[in-house]
């Protein structure tokens, strides 16, 4: 009886079919990607090379195909579909998937033989992304890194994410609408959300004349040197790949529109027709 729905999964997507076989289903590129924090105050992840060696123990793309069957990219620190975005094909060659270079990084940083560590997540996303967590967890094993998972209730999760009481842990971004948004929230050393402890007074000088850029090839090619040097010097938080999430509407609904972030419901051009039921 719904008009429209918001993110589903392929479960209730195919009941949904077989009681509303005429049913608009879209997929909906998001903008907040999955990704892994570090915290920077916390040992050993105040090495890069740890940090490096964990991103690159990351299959992003086996995890990607396994869980989402089309529409997903690769995404640099900005995610790929905003303005200054790191072009999905450089974000993978930035940081391919390679174990036996994962390890001899981890062997260089001190830790020949890996480490155990604490990973805290959440079971309040959905089923689906508490079991991308346990192929993270696989990754790293092959690595050397025994991470237990952490999963706490979402409320839990967000406040101890929140006051940076963690040591690694496995989430969402927020949806931001512009690369500066991204840049001043998680990585500038003021930033709203800098929960990782990135205190780098180069990158935060380099967010701050991306500002005031007037031109648009000028500042692209800032935001593409940000994204690199923080690939190269920060990594965290590390984006693992943005993906699609399905969206429905039943053949009555007109002109509404979903939403990459949070604003799905933009409502000035919705209208119904005829067909729509009569409800009390």
């Amino acid at each position: 009886q719904l008009d429209v729905t918001g993110s589903i999964n392929q479960t209730i997507l195919q009941s949904m079919i077989s009681t509303n076989p005429e049913i608009v289903v879209r997929d909906q590129l998001t903008l907040g990607p999955n990704q892994i924090m570090f915290n920077l105050d916390k040992k050993p992840f105040d090495d890069y090379r740890v940090r490096k060696a964990i991103a690159m123990g990351f299959d992003r793309e086996g995890m990607a195909k396994t869980f989402y069957d089309k529409y997903w990219l690769y995404t640099g620190p900005i995610p790929s579909m905003l303005f200054g975005g790191m072009y999905t094909e450089e974000a993978a060659k930035a940081i391919p998937y390679d174990p036996e270079a994962a390890k001899k990084l981890l062997a260089e940083a001190g830790y020949p033989n890996g480490f155990s560590v604490k990973m805290l997540t959440t079971d309040g996303y959905s089923g689906q992304f508490t079991s991308m967590g346990q192929w993270l967890q696989e990754d790293l094993r092959k690595i050397g890194i025994d991470a237990t998972l952490d999963y706490e209730d979402y409320t839990t999760y967000f406040a101890t994410f929140g006051k940076s009481d963690y040591d690694i842990g496995w989430g969402l971004s927020t949806s931001f609408l512009s690369a500066d948004e991204y840049l001043e929230s998680l990585y500038m050393s003021t930033g709203s959300r800098n929960w990782f402890g990135t205190n780098d007074p180069k990158l935060d000088a380099m967010i701050i004349e991306q500002r005031s850029e007037l031109d648009k090839d000028k500042r692209e090619q800032q935001l593409q040197e940000i994204n690199t040097y923080i690939l190269e010097n920060v990594l965290t938080p590390f984006f693992g790949f943005q993906f699609s999430g399905l969206v429905s509407q039943q053949p009555w609904v007109h002109g509404y529109y979903a939403h990459p972030s949070y604003g799905r419901v933009y409502m000035a051009t919705l209208w119904l027709d005829s067909n729509a039921p009569t409800r009390k």
